[in-house]
């Protein structure tokens, strides 16, 4: 597969890495094509992997005053205690949808899980929606950063809405659990009230449908890397790892079995985040235990899923977007290691024309580590992944392990 890069040879180190854009090319003869075939094309062009982000939370007493909603029989809360789902993303809906009837009824069909949903994109104006699924292609990572004893609760009400309203009955087999949100709301798991059968048993079913858990790490993510003259003994203690995927607002995205790029150097000293992914990995295996999951029936792939992101995710909808951030990182940078040049000299220097040269190109997307990158998988026996203490607790060499290189499909 050709890779290419979207700026000149005069700043390499800067160049997007990206897959080549798709061909726009016409083909007026389309309209004569049988209809299975126009399907099958209108398909294709569905087939590819999303991640998209959520938040559920509860109505409010208003809320269920002003709007009686009538329960399914599957439903846990009593009437009253409806939640809603929040959808995070801005492009989350294929423009099919919107080019001809035909096109439409395909992805109306692809994406065959439909729930109502609120649509949310930063300070933006929410509008009411829906939530299109395809649940084997899709990743649903699931914030909820408000009623926290209710935490399971809302997990296991959404997937089994998946599940009810899934004409193939598969359900939310891809779940993405961010590292921020277990640090907080979801420890209130292993608070469940598990004597109430119902919960127990809707959620030990949900579970048991999962096929991946990806736990998610992007927030403080490092690219700009401050003194670490310890591990870097006669090297620079600033330095930029490149090789840190940047996090787009794009939810489709190509995964590529390994990084092409020249990232094994950086994955040597990799900053995983300030915020550790271990208790959150404890936390999930205790709520197996809790549960009487037995971890070798249950067949999940577990995957850890880095990437860079500020405290505000970065508006990269396109190629031109990304160009942009990359240019501003590098500015930022340069005024960096100019003030610190002033105590630190030599240490804060720039890198060479030779090393930018040899230096991995920026990629918008994510990577994808097998868990044990982080240490060895717990097990539902033991329910304790050791964190790391020390000044360099954060740092973790990661080169043993191949990660998959998710790329988002930047237009």
């Amino acid at each position: 597969m050709e890779l290419v890069s979207t700026t000149d040879s005069s700043n390499e180190h800067l160049q997007i890495f990206t897959l080549p854009p798709q061909p726009t090319a016409t083909f007026p003869l389309f309209p004569c094509l049988p209809v299975d075939v126009r399907y099958l094309i209108w398909e294709q062009a569905l087939s590819h992997e999303r991640l998209l982000r959520i938040a559920l939370e509860l109505v409010t007493i208003d809320e269920n005053k002003s709007v009686k909603r009538k329960k399914t029989h599957d439903r846990l809360y009593k009437p009253g205690e409806e939640y809603h789902i929040v959808l995070k993303e801005r492009q989350a809906i294929s423009k099919l949808f919107h080019v001809t009837s035909e096109s439409r009824r395909v992805a109306l069909s692809f994406y065959r899980v439909h729930l109502p949903c609120r649509y949310e994109w930063l300070e933006d104006s929410e509008s009411t929606g829906t939530l299109y699924l395809c649940p084997e292609l899709d990743i649903v990572e699931i914030g909820i950063e408000q009623y926290r004893p209710k935490t399971s609760i809302l997990f296991a009400n959404f997937a089994q809405d998946v599940w009810t309203h899934d004409p193939r009955r598969i359900g939310l087999v891809n779940l993405s659990i961010p590292i921020r949100s277990f640090t907080h709301p979801f420890r209130e798991w292993r608070k469940l009230h598990l004597s109430e059968t119902a919960q127990s048993s809707l959620l030990r079913q949900v579970i048991r449908r999962l096929e991946r858990v990806i736990f998610s790490q992007r927030h403080y993510v490092w690219r700009m890397c401050y003194p670490i003259t310890s591990m870097h003994p006669g090297e620079r203690c600033f330095k930029m790892n490149r090789s840190v995927p940047i996090t787009a607002s794009i939810t489709r995205f190509d995964r590529l079995p390994t990084d092409p790029r020249p990232v094994k150097e950086e994955l040597e000293i990799m900053h995983i985040g300030h915020r550790l992914p271990h208790r959150a990995v404890s936390a999930w295996f205790r709520l197996l235990r809790r549960l009487r999951l037995e971890e070798n029936l249950l067949k999940i792939d577990y995957r850890f899923l880095l990437s860079h992101e500020r405290k505000l995710m970065p508006r990269i909808f396109n190629r031109v977007d990304a160009r942009k951030w990359v240019q501003e990182e590098e500015k930022e940078w340069k005024e960096i290691l100019k003030k610190k040049r002033e105590r630190y000299k030599e240490w804060a220097r720039e890198e060479t024309p030779e090393e930018l040269a040899e230096a991995p190109q920026p990629a918008m997307g994510f990577w994808l580590f097998p868990l044990e990158s982080i240490g060895a998988l717990p097990g539902v026996d033991k329910c304790r992944l050791v964190e790391p203490r020390g000044l360099h607790r954060s740092f973790f060499d990661m080169s043993k392990y191949s990660p998959e290189l998710c790329l988002a499909q930047l237009p």
